[in-house]
């Protein structure tokens, strides 16, 4: 069997051999007990007005999985032939450090902390690329699905496992989705794994069509037995005569009791077809039957489609959703801000060209107007103002911190909406949402560069 699936076993071994090696020298040198803090944050990208957080419950799910077992060990010796201390450091290790962290779902900004770790030297060195991983994909997933959702407005979204980036991001996919109030997801093996979640089973294929011998024999027979569920395709061979067998299809299956649920279309001008499409449905006297627009769909035609008042009641999206086609990659970056040093923790700074660090814990905090917008973030030091959005979820190795359930996180997603100006989600448009530099945290970086380039 092919071994490229992560199992819960391997957690520890997902990083890269020059990272456990950086955790020897630290080890070596004395250092394993020296407590560090690390922030992730995304550098912006002109694409995204904002990006949705998500992979936060995969982190607080992992970590306290994370171990190193006899065959990691026997491997890391035998090619590596770390010491005998280290590989002994390893065996034992448990990830005993605090994690703060926004929660799943919330809207976020770039340079903003949107993860903070404060744990051994060591442990951080050791999960940074897990830490990224997890960040990264999944946030990329959820600020797609967000644009998406937002962009249908009150129409249903249903999205599948086509076209992913493999089976984990398959998966990851359909939570992520509804995280953000995706509607229709179809995966059966995430429907065994969850018990909150249906997967729906409704979506005729091509080669179903293709598998008889007329397209109207097929249809007929789908409906036989799937009918309040079925949504045909009817482009396989030409769409007039596929709307045409339709009709008399689910007009047939209406006498027997059973209505159909709705139509495809997959292909073609999606726009100027569905108008047909409706009209003679309706005609027919099928007002009840859905039309469900696929077909390479995104944020962006799904846009054009509402505007043009397209009669399409379900949006499917796959290949462009789950690809992140038009931005597949946010450049997470996971940052050392704070290093203990004899007992006391030392800001630390990093001022290489574009890519300049603030150092020292930090918060985010929200400003509202008298109405209740909000009109700012502030980034700022830890305790520097009262109210913030990172919240502990981990001590000392110990979670700390109630996982929401996927219903809760689409509720408080869609509860931040309302509290920003309209202009931040306009697909055509890029509007910087103010995210500010707090006085205290701006004094510290100033001394803190102060002392460095002093050196």
């Amino acid at each position: 069997m092919i071994n490229e699936l992560i199992s819960q076993e391997d957690l520890a071994m997902f990083t890269s051999a020059g990272r456990i090696t950086l955790g020897s020298i630290y080890f070596e040198e004395g250092m394993k007990d020296n407590l560090a803090t690390f922030e992730v944050f995304i550098r912006p990208d002109e694409k995204r007005n904002y990006f949705v957080l998500a992979g936060i419950n995969s982190l607080l799910d992992i970590m306290p999985k994370l171990k190193f077992n006899k065959e990691h060990l026997d491997f890391l010796k035998k090619v590596y032939n770390f010491s005998e201390g280290y590989l002994a450091y390893l065996g034992n290790l448990k990830f005993s450090g605090d994690i703060w962290a926004m929660p799943e779902g919330t809207i976020c900004f770039p340079y903003e902390p949107l993860v903070r770790i404060t744990a051994p030297l060591i442990q951080i060195c050791l999960i940074e690329q897990l830490v990224i991983n997890t960040i990264m994909h999944q946030t990329m997933l959820a600020s797609k699905f967000a644009r998406i959702r937002i962009a249908s407005k009150d129409k249903l979204v249903g999205t599948t496992l086509v076209r992913a980036h493999g089976m984990e991001s398959s998966l990851k996919s359909v939570r992520i989705s509804r995280e953000v109030g995706i509607d229709i997801s179809a995966m059966a093996l995430y429907g065994m794994k969850n018990a909150d979640f249906k997967a729906e089973g409704g979506v005729s294929t091509h080669f179903f069509v293709q598998s008889f011998d007329t397209e109207i024999e097929s249809f007929k027979a789908y409906f036989r037995h799937n009918a309040e569920k079925g949504i045909m395709l009817i482009d396989t061979y030409n769409y007039d005569t596929g709307i045409e067998n339709f009709i008399k299809a689910a007009k047939e299956s209406e006498i027997n009791g059973r209505k159909v649920r709705g139509i495809i279309i997959d292909s073609g001008d999606h726009i100027e077809i569905s108008k047909k499409v409706r009209e003679k449905l309706d005609k027919a006297g099928l007002e009840y039957i859905k039309i469900l627009a696929m077909g390479n769909l995104d944020e962006y035609k799904i846009t054009e489609f509402m505007e043009k008042k397209a009669p399409i009641d379900i949006f499917g999206v796959a290949t462009e959703a789950l690809n992140c086609t038009d931005l597949p990659k946010l450049e997470v970056v996971f940052k050392m801000v704070e290093l203990e040093k004899d007992g006391k923790f030392i800001p630390i700074i990093k001022l290489a060209q574009n890519k300049i660090t603030y150092p020292g814990k930090k918060q985010v905090c929200i400003f509202h107007n008298a109405e209740g917008r909000i009109v700012a973030r502030i980034i700022c030091r830890e305790g520097e103002f009262k109210k913030s959005l990172l919240l502990k979820m981990v001590e000392r190795g110990e979670l700390v911190y109630k996982i929401p359930v996927t219903e809760d996180i689409k509720n408080y997603f869609f509860s931040q909406i309302n509290s920003y100006p309209p202009l931040l989600f306009n697909l055509r448009e890029k509007f910087e949402f103010p995210v500010l530099i707090s006085e205290g945290l701006q004094d510290l970086f100033e001394q803190t560069k102060k002392k460095f380039l002093s050196k």
